[in-house]
């Protein structure tokens, strides 16, 4: 988590960060993302402003103190490795380019920092990469790296010291290692879109298709936003329930997108096989929705309580899920096999 706060704000030093954008990187709940800012603002790291209703944070200074730690997050969870993790998935990806302004930077050139990343993509000579995997290869790592991810697929010459600046055609260009993912049983590398989870999903019965009539988000996400608006009104006198309330709104708002494409969830599904088939296909925003309805599970307990703070915070999570549900529920086609 502090790893992927510190990749958001280190390795993007001129742009502002909410809380709920750190709690998408870090992929973790927003009061544990809130604790660990105020540690790294304490330390000197990381500064913060108000604006409005809504803190932001970016890097401080960065002295000299604070070059290895920089150098470290660029190397480990910066633009190279996010691009060889996420478009070392495409199968048919042979090689990753790093051109353009943020090699130039990457390479030591001066100027202003780079707006997006442009990527070339060669393929396999025996195997073309699949275009909707590039696609939502690019759409991951725009996640991850807050900002445009601008790749096309073309050969560019010989070959090159990998993660190393080197030149093509008198400007720097830097090879990314492929990063492929693994099947754990067999060793075979296994790539998963959303549509394939989905496909998994539909074939061990956790998700079912229904006739298209029903295929509407409206009324989950209507039943989402009352919920929403519950909570918000008792979340300083009783926390532990209006986070029950959003833990309910966030599988509303999972289930609706689910059947403004046709699905369902079955009644015999496992709990957050709604939350885990809409990260699959929309990223990992949506992952909040199963932490928020495991964190909801374990509130029985007394040592699990929450304050009236960490409720606020999931407060602006789910609101934030439900802007984004509605807007992506109007282009969102029926799933089909």
């Amino acid at each position: 988590m502090q790893a992927g706060i510190l990749a958001t704000v280190l390795l993007n030093p001129d742009r502002w960060f909410s809380l709920s954008e750190l709690g998408e990187t870090a992929g973790a709940a927003l009061a544990s993302v809130d604790k660990e800012v105020q540690l790294l603002e304490t330390s000197g790291i990381v500064s913060s402003r108000t604006e409005g209703t809504m803190r932001l944070y970016h890097a401080s200074h960065l002295g000299p103190g604070l070059a290895p730690l920089v150098d470290l997050i660029r190397q480990t969870y910066g633009v190279p490795q996010v691009i060889g993790e996420e478009f070392g998935r495409v199968r048919g990806a042979g090689r990753l380019v790093l051109a353009g302004t943020w090699a130039q930077r990457f390479a030591g050139v001066p100027g202003p920092a780079p707006e997006n990343i442009e990527l070339i993509v060669v393929p396999k000579p025996d195997q073309p990469a699949d275009e909707n995997e590039l696609r939502l290869a690019g759409d991951r790592a725009e996640h991850r790296l807050k900002r445009p991810v601008r790749w096309h697929a073309g050969e560019y010459g010989p070959g090159r010291t990998l993660t190393t600046p080197s030149h093509w055609e008198g400007q720097p260009i830097v090879e990314v290692r492929l990063v492929r993912s693994r099947d754990p049983a067999g060793g075979r590398e296994r790539v998963t879109t959303g549509r394939e989870a989905i496909a998994e999903f539909l074939e061990s019965g956790q998700l079912t298709m229904t006739n298209d009539r029903d295929a509407r988000a409206e009324p989950a996400l209507d039943l989402a936003e009352k919920h929403l608006a519950a909570a918000d009104q008792i979340v300083d006198g009783a926390p532990e329930s209006a986070y029950l309330l959003l833990a309910e709104a966030g599988q509303r708002i999972a289930e609706g997108l689910l059947a403004q494409q046709g699905l369902r969830v079955d009644l015999a599904a496992h709990p957050n096989a709604a939350g885990e088939a809409v990260t699959a296909q929309f990223g990992h925003r949506y992952s909040h929705v199963v932490q928020l309805r495991e964190r909801a599970t374990a509130l029985h307990v007394r040592a699990n309580g929450l304050t009236p703070e960490e409720a606020r915070i999931s407060t602006a999570t789910v609101h934030a899920l439900l802007v984004d549900a509605r807007t992506r529920a109007r282009e969102l086609p029926l799933y089909e096999p």
